[in-house]
């Protein structure tokens, strides 16, 4: 129990740089762990330090949060990158880059998420589930969907069974292939391609996005901060891999007549 006590107060008193990669968060963590070199018997089967090592790693990829409200248990996560949560009722939510989701332990009479950021949805049947956002609300009863609401973008994409939008006053239901989109306060009906790959294997596709919002992705996938200034008004059409940095950088930079500069976790995008 003391050597508990002893892994506890370490990871306590640390905090999640989120401005640092995984591999720099871990090397500030490690040396702290080190000192305290302990094996619990019967702890998982190892010593207590491989242990702690593990945790600390997930620690700076995921960041969850246990608290009460309203005699209800919740559940708050934070994912640093692109993170698997299995739900209460084993639905299985998979969150990206720079998303939070909250929902309770325990689910009975209802199924609620609520999301910022993007997350892929897979329900099980049930009663209603629901993940409410910022930007407008999603309801369906058994399928799989991709949900978007980052600032005031909201985009919604059936990829089975159905779903229903509702967003400023107006509601959509959506089949498999099609989405909707929040434009100018107005939910925008169209079709996309179910078996085009998304962003669940590294692939980010835009058609006519702000050049911003696809730098910002790529911040995210990236885990760094992208200064640039004087590209308010330009988009761009096509896609990036998560797979490098400087290959994502190539491909959005170099069509745009950009340059880029990177210098650890710091990137300078410039005429």
């Amino acid at each position: 129990m003391e050597d508990k006590q002893k892994y506890h107060k370490i990871l306590a008193s640390w905090e999640v740089p989120l401005n640092k990669t995984t591999e720099q968060a871990w090397n500030e963590l490690e040396p702290k762990l080190s000192k305290e070199t302990i094996v619990v018997k019967g702890f998982f089967g190892g010593s207590f330090r491989k242990v702690a090592m593990l945790a600390a790693a997930s620690v700076a990829v995921l960041l969850a949060v246990f608290f009460v409200t309203d005699n209800v248990a919740m559940r708050e996560v934070t994912a640093f990158r692109k993170e698997t949560i299995t739900l209460p009722d084993q639905s299985i939510m998979q969150l990206n880059a720079g998303s939070k989701a909250k929902f309770a332990e325990s689910w009975k009479d209802e199924r609620t998420v609520e999301l910022e950021g993007q997350a892929f949805f897979e329900v099980q049947k049930g009663k209603k589930f629901t993940v409410n956002t910022a930007n407008g609300t999603v309801e369906v009863l058994g399928t799989s969907f991709d949900v978007y609401a980052r600032d005031k973008s909201f985009r919604i994409l059936c990829h089975t069974g159905k779903v229903k939008v509702t967003a400023n006053g107006a509601t959509q239901e959506l089949r498999p292939g099609q989405m909707v989109e929040l434009s100018q306060k107005e939910l925008v009906k169209a079709t996309f391609d179910v078996s085009k790959s998304d962003w669940r294997s590294g692939a980010f596709d835009f058609n006519n996005e702000p050049l911003q919002s696809v730098l910002d992705e790529i911040a995210r996938q990236f885990n760094v901060k992208i200064n640039v200034s004087g590209i308010e008004d330009r988009t761009f059409t096509g896609r990036f891999t998560s797979n490098n940095l400087q290959e994502a950088l190539e491909t959005v930079c170099l069509p745009m007549g950009l340059k880029y500069t990177v210098e650890g976790s710091q990137v300078q995008v410039h005429q």
